[in-house]
Parts: C-alpha cells; structure tokens; sequence
C-alpha cells in the first residue's frame, strides 16, 4: 500500500505543480519567480529524489525483512516520521544523526512514553543501517528465558 503511494506521489510530483508547491512548504497559490521559483524547483527536485529513495528502500526492505521490526512498522521510514513537538524533533535529529555516523555498529536504545515514534524511528534506523531490531519486551523475554549459568 505505501509502495503504490509513493509511486503515485512521484507522479504527481512530476505533473501537478500545485501539488509539488505544498508539499515544499509553500501554498499552492503562490506564483514563484526568478530566484524563488529556482529555489522551489531546487526543493522539489531533492524532495522528489528523497521519495524515490524511500521507494527504493520500502523496494528493497520487502524482499526480505529479517530485521525484526513488527510488520505493522515495515514502513516506517524517516521520510514519512511527523515531528509534532520540539521534543520529538530533536529526538528525530539525534537518531538521524546516529544513523549518519560512518562505521557505526553501535547500539541504538530509545525509551519513552507510548506513541512518542519510538519503534517508528527504531525502524527507520534499522532499514537505513541495515540492523536488527528488537524490542524490550523480547529483550526482557529472551533473558528470563535463558538459564542461570548463560546469563552470567
């Protein structure tokens, strides 16, 4: 279903200018000229090759998702999180900032209240970085369930 969204959205990014004029931040009845209009075409060029991005991964992520991201998440991307606060836009700039770091086999661990884009944000960092996924319920699962001596 996203897929077909996405695509259906490059469409329109291609042939509805007032569609790709929102979507940038400004209001479908503006008229750009001279330097903003380059400035909106510039936009809309990198936001159009964000999606595409997205598609190739939601693409790719589909074939085999082994990560371990719930199949409610599969699509979840950085592309498609919506920061409602400032809280949760600084929390997005640090997980994408994480996820950026060249090398990086670190260990991403977010806690917080439910519905904050925790797991949305997990997913997103495991399809950019390739990673594996797990929640704390399993993590807590998976070690009472170990016996004693294998715990250490």
């Amino acid at each position: 279903m996203r897929e077909q969204n996405l695509i259906d959205e490059l469409n329109r990014f291609d042939t509805d200018e007032r569609f790709a004029l929102e979507k940038c931040g400004y209001s479908p009845d503006d008229k750009l000229e001279g330097r903003q209009k380059e400035i909106f075409e510039y936009e809309r060029k990198s936001l159009r090759e964000k999606i595409a991005a997205n598609l190739s991964n939601i693409k790719n992520w589909n074939k085999s998702n082994s990560s371990g991201v719930p199949p409610r998440f599969a699509e979840c991307s950085f592309f498609n999180f919506e920061c409602r606060t400032e809280t949760e836009k600084n929390i997005y700039q640090k997980v994408c900032n994480f996820v950026s770091q060249e090398g990086n086999e670190g260990v991403l661990l977010m806690t917080g209240a439910k519905g904050t884009g925790k797991t949305h944000l997990g997913a997103a960092a495991v399809r950019d970085t390739l990673g594996r996924y797990i929640s704390m319920e399993d993590l807590i699962y998976k070690t009472e369930r170990k016996p004693q001596r294998e715990r250490g």
